[in-house]
Parts: structure tokens; sequence; C-alpha cells
């Protein structure tokens, strides 16, 4: 994700946001993580993302 801000998480994961997607980095996922638009927003990637 270009320009987004970045968390680094539990487990060895990144989050990511930008413009409402939340986009989860994880390294140990077959698929390599996920992509969500969380309906609380920021609030999810700062408070709920650990």
């Amino acid at each position: 994700m270009l320009n987004g801000e970045m968390r680094t998480l539990s487990g060895g994961r990144t989050g990511y946001w930008q413009n409402g997607t939340v986009v989860i980095r994880n390294p140990g996922a077959v698929d390599g993580g996920t992509a969500l638009r969380p309906t609380t927003g920021y609030d999810y990637f700062l408070n709920t993302l650990h």
C-alpha cells in the first residue's frame, strides 16, 4: 500500500491504513493476509488491531 499509514502488529504481522481500507500483511498465512473496510474506520486501525 503506497502512501498509507503503517503499524507493526503481533505475530510478525503489519497493518496498513489508507482511505478507509485496512490491509493486514501476514507472512505466516498462505494467502499473505487480508484487506477490509471496517465500519469503525480509523478507530479500528488504531484500537482494535494488535
